[in-house]
């Protein structure tokens, strides 16, 4: 049984892979990389891939999980709203747990559809502003500021943007891109008071509550949405 950050992670990240594209032969950039999880899916599934991050503790915790798994990438300290990167050389982006925490995420994603490719793939995710989840997290950023005591920024990293489907579709959406997939994350997670991470819940239950109701009337309650987009 995982604790209940593992099983907010390993939820996120089942939702994400459920919409990956058939990766063997594809160039995938892992947007913000963090851990390179992604990158390491999609080594595995046969595609190369590229590692970007701005910190430089995830970019090494990255090297060391590719390499661990037999395959051989450099990750690249760079800025999501300038990429060093030709026009048109990716044929996947995957942007999770990124949009959200940028200061301007109209030229992240506009720096996203320059480097994909004539029939690229998008997958991104953002947070639902009233999950549960989400409100406890906010309130628990306030308070802290108000006791002016220091937030942990490695466990919890506050949102500095909140959007819908219809956001993303307005600025995809004149560049070619459609909406093809949709996944939401962690359904009725019990965890409402993040910081108190003592409670302990289990993965298997988590994507059993998932795949049962994210896509109904319940999963406006989910803690994120994952989407697809596919240029024609």
């Amino acid at each position: 049984m995982a604790n209940a950050t593992s099983a907010v992670f390993r939820a996120r990240m089942n939702a994400a892979v459920t919409l990956f594209p058939a990766m063997e032969g594809l160039r995938l950039l892992d947007l913000g990389s963090g851990s390179g999880v992604y990158s390491a899916e999609a080594f595995r599934r046969g595609a190369s891939a590229v590692s970007t991050d701005l910190s430089t503790s995830y970019l090494k915790k990255a090297a060391r999980l590719i390499k661990s798994q037999g395959f051989s990438a450099i990750p690249i300290s760079a800025d999501a709203a300038q990429l060093p990167f030709k026009d048109g050389v990716f044929d996947v982006v995957v942007a999770l747990e990124v949009i959200e925490h940028v200061v301007n995420p109209e030229q992240v994603l506009a720096e996203i559809v320059r480097v994909l490719g004539p029939k690229g793939v998008l997958i991104v995710s953002y947070p639902q502003a009233l999950s549960p989840m989400e409100v406890a997290s906010q309130a628990y950023h306030r308070l802290r500021r108000l006791s002016g005591a220091a937030i942990s920024t490695e466990r919890f990293h506050q949102h500095l943007h909140y959007f819908t489907d219809d956001d993303f579709g307005s600025i995809l959406t004149p560049h070619g891109f459609q909406i093809s997939g949709k996944r939401r994350a962690c359904v009725l997670h019990p965890l409402l008071i993040p910081f108190l991470a003592a409670t302990k819940w289990p993965y298997e239950v988590q994507i059993a509550m998932d795949r049962r109701f994210g896509a109904g009337p319940l999963g406006t309650l989910a803690w994120c949405t994952v989407l697809r987009f596919d240029r024609e």
